[in-house]
């Protein structure tokens, strides 16, 4: 591992997988009666925990990088096919039949969170030429309403998901192209005597409103994942398209908020090992997320604060398992390979 490595980027990296691995726990149980609280945490973390970790991503994306597009799609593909063997395990109980009309082998329609390898691929093939435009966010913002509006997108390559989340990426990218962030830090730091005065308020004016929102405005879940149409929230185009230029607004900022609250340089305790490790976390948790919501007892969902709780030690358990060096040894073949027999000498 790089010792020059900035822990900075890591840090947040390690606070938002263990959102996902969170969000992901307590995400089939928000709904209950009486689970108000569980809904309100996570209409809270999914505001921002993907837009900000696809914006990291962005951060580092740099042109030619072609080999990573081969990694991602290896990954891909090679997951896609452990995930769907695993879920017709323990889902139907059976192994996998070589059968072509078996969803195992639909890859274009990916298994639940292989939809970001799939946009890494997407993002990664497209902005080399995207950003010779003269606008490309824009038109990246625009495209993505256009998806949004369509109720009759395909729902392979997860493409309205892929589209959507795209603008991240771009803002992500030019964050670090343009150096944006740091001087955003350095003008902070010399226009309030506290660095943390402004984004605290900033935290705590989302962390209030969406109070009013989770109770109000029920649907707010939905838009959350950016993956419906205008149709499903019965939106005309111009209502749609307000309200995910809104949305892509708040979390942005609360995005930037996190970042700026995040230490830059002093390694957080626990988070930082899980941010080095994030992809490894990433591509594990869900075994243990599926086998959590077939086997916890009604007793522990259906009491929003002790779902909570619970969700929250095995948060911790499962990022630091998935992270753990032996663990990193057994898997690393998986997603880590060694791919240089596919490439030709240079």
């Amino acid at each position: 591992m790089n010792s020059n490595r900035i822990p900075w980027f890591d840090n947040v990296k390690g606070i938002m997988i263990f959102l996902v691995v969170f969000g992901h726990l307590i995400s089939t149980f928000k709904k209950i009666p009486g689970n108000e609280p569980v809904l309100y945490i996570y209409n809270v973390i999914y505001v921002f925990h993907m837009p900000l970790f696809v914006m990291i991503s962005g951060y580092f994306y740099r042109d030619g990088k072609y080999k990573k597009v081969i990694r991602f799609l290896f990954l891909f593909f090679l997951w896609h096919l452990i995930n769907g063997m695993f879920v017709n395990f323990i889902e139907e109980r059976k192994p996998v039949v070589i059968d072509p009309g078996h969803r195992l082998f639909e890859v274009f329609d990916p298994y639940w969170t292989m939809w970001y390898l799939l946009g890494m691929i997407f993002w990664y093939m497209i902005t080399p030429y995207i950003t010779r435009l003269r606008y490309p966010l824009v038109y990246a913002i625009v495209f993505a309403f256009l998806l949004s509006y369509s109720a009759d997108v395909t729902g392979w390559f997860a493409l309205r998901k892929l589209a959507n989340f795209y603008p991240y990426f771009l803002i992500g990218h030019y964050l670090s192209k343009k150096n944006l962030l740091n001087r955003l830090k350095e003008y902070l730091q010399k226009r309030q005597k506290g660095v943390l005065s402004l984004p605290l308020l900033v935290l705590l004016s989302f962390l209030a409103g969406m109070v009013y929102l989770t109770a109000e405005y029920p649907k707010i879940t939905d838009l959350l994942l950016l993956d419906q149409s205008y149709r499903h929230f019965s939106w005309p185009f111009y209502q749609g398209a307000f309200y995910q230029l809104l949305f892509y607004g708040l979390s942005g900022a609360v995005s930037l908020t996190i970042l700026l609250l995040t230490p830059e340089k002093k390694k957080l305790f626990l988070f930082h090992t899980f941010g080095l490790f994030s992809l490894n976390i990433y591509l594990l948790h869900t075994f243990f997320v599926r086998v959590f919501r077939l086997t916890v007892p009604e007793t522990v969902y259906a009491n929003a604060w002790l779902l909570i709780l619970v969700s929250c030690i095995l948060s911790f358990l499962i990022c630091g398992f998935s992270s753990h060096r032996l663990v990193r040894k057994l898997t690393g073949p998986f997603i880590k390979p060694d791919l240089k027999f596919l490439f030709k000498a240079e």
